[in-house]
């Protein structure tokens, strides 16, 4: 995963906290009470952390935020970490190449 700021870091705990009490993921209104911001501040934050494979939204469901396991980020990390060192180029450079690639890749098809 890649770097969070404070805010962000916050609102996972907050995240990660309602799932282990309640079984399910808390609402944005529930977010943005706990952490004393707006709805759209909650959205922008969410996504942030779906940007950087904090969490994934599952589509069509409600509270749909599920935690993304952090055995399935350290390969991830450890493999960009390599590549960065290795290439000389940013983390942020190669994961836009991968997508890239990948969108390439899916156009052809």
């Amino acid at each position: 995963m890649m770097g969070l700021t404070s805010r962000q870091r916050d609102m996972l705990a907050v995240i990660r906290a309602a799932i282990e009490e309640r079984g399910v993921a808390p609402s944005y209104d529930d977010l943005g009470a706990r952490l004393g911001m707006c709805k759209s501040s909650v959205h922008r934050l969410v996504h942030g952390l779906v940007d950087r494979g904090a969490i994934r939204l599952l589509r069509n469901r409600a509270r749909a935020i599920a935690l993304v396991e952090e055995r399935f980020q350290a390969p991830v990390e450890a493999g960009l970490t390599f590549l960065a060192a290795s290439t000389g180029r940013s983390r942020e450079q190669l994961v836009e190449q991968a997508v890239a690639e990948f969108l390439a890749r899916q156009v052809r098809s």
